[in-house]
């Protein structure tokens, strides 16, 4: 992980919060080197900038994070790094008016709340340098998390949860443990809402759709086996998350719970 490692702010998560920082801060390196020094970023769908932002920023490149949520970006704009990170609600045509080019682009948990992500794509492909990277994570349509929150939404009709709420609660009191924090890395780091998914993609949807929009797919790796409700609490309270981690690298794409790509634009 190298010099990432000390600017990145929060614990491991079951999520892969830390791994992924890690995977896009090696993806990068080699373009780094390339340039000689510090990299343009942006952070496409930022939310609190917390997630990647704000660890880019501390470790040196020029980051600009973008949301739609207003309140996201007044949130992240209260925590200040660095003079090279920045944020706006800017969208991508508002980027490309101003003629805003990047070396990275991170589209991170977005493209599976847009009705057209193909789109969402195209947009990005308009603001990148030739030899730039981009840096997609998004869900498995059929993996742990997508299954776990189906399964909570019916638990949830049902009232069960209510009680095992109270199991939790218990055995957290019993043990005088709790989870890791979250991976926001700050407590008073509120959490936005950005809607339900409405795409539930697989490998193969996916990649046809880089190819489709003008990507050249360079790398796929899994993130994490396992994430989503009551996997959240039990990855944490077992200290599961470098099994976890290494599990998803380990076992086929098509069983991680969330994919990470690296791609570059087509030529």
């Amino acid at each position: 992980m190298g010099e990432i490692s000390s600017v990145v702010g929060f614990p491991e998560d079951s999520y892969g919060s830390v791994k992924r920082v890690a995977v896009f801060w090696e993806w990068s390196q080699p373009l780094r080197e390339k340039r000689g020094g510090p990299l343009s970023i942006l952070d496409f769908g930022c939310g609190t900038g917390r997630g990647v932002s704000f660890p880019f920023a501390r470790a040196g490149d020029v980051v600009h994070g973008v949301d739609e949520h207003a309140l996201a970006i007044e949130h992240a704009r209260r925590h200040p790094v660095s003079p090279n990170l920045t944020f706006g609600t800017e969208t991508a045509d508002d980027l490309r008016e101003r003629n805003a080019r990047f070396d990275v682009i991170v589209c991170s948990e977005v493209l599976e709340h847009l009705p057209d992500p193909a789109r969402c794509l195209r947009d990005l492909r308009g603001l990148i340098v030739d030899d730039g990277l981009l840096f997609v994570t998004v869900p498995n349509g059929g993996g742990a998390y997508e299954v776990l929150t189906s399964v909570k939404k019916t638990l949830d009709r049902l009232g069960v949860n209510r009680l095992l709420d109270d199991v939790r609660g218990l055995a957290k009191r019993v043990a005088g443990r709790a989870p890791h924090p979250a991976a926001d890395g700050a407590d008073d780091a509120p959490f936005f809402e950005h809607g339900g998914h409405v795409q539930f993609f697989r490998l193969p949807r996916l990649r046809a759709l880089f190819a489709e929009t003008g990507w050249d797919l360079l790398e796929t790796r899994g993130r994490t086996l396992l994430c989503g409700p009551y996997a959240d609490f039990w990855v944490a309270w077992l200290s599961l998350h470098t099994l976890n981690n290494a599990l998803a690298d380990r076992l086929p794409p098509r069983l991680a719970a969330d994919w990470m790509f690296c791609a570059r634009p087509g030529h």
